[in-house]
């Protein structure tokens, strides 16, 4: 539904999170241990604000935390193969 002008604009940055896809496929976390994780959150008396399921995202997000924003940020863009400044 983008405008030509749109879909030149963003071709780049769809092409790198389309070649995203498989690998976020393949590191995706199980359902039911993400279902154990939103019942848990829904039937405790203080549920937190965030859950993260799974070793490997919170291993990310810890990292994530650690790093300086630009950093964290050109991180992501270069896993998910946003094209660089024009």
């Amino acid at each position: 539904a983008l405008t030509p002008q749109h879909r030149a604009l963003y071709a780049g940055h769809i092409v790198g999170w389309r070649r995203s896809i498989p690998a976020s496929q393949k590191a995706a976390v199980p359902a039911d241990d993400v279902a154990k994780d939103v019942e848990r959150a829904l039937t405790t008396s203080r549920p937190r604000a965030r859950y993260v399921v799974g070793t490997s995202p919170k291993v990310q997000a810890t990292a994530a935390l650690m790093m300086p924003t630009r950093v964290r940020d050109a991180v992501l863009a270069k896993v998910a193969g946003v094209p660089g400044k024009v």
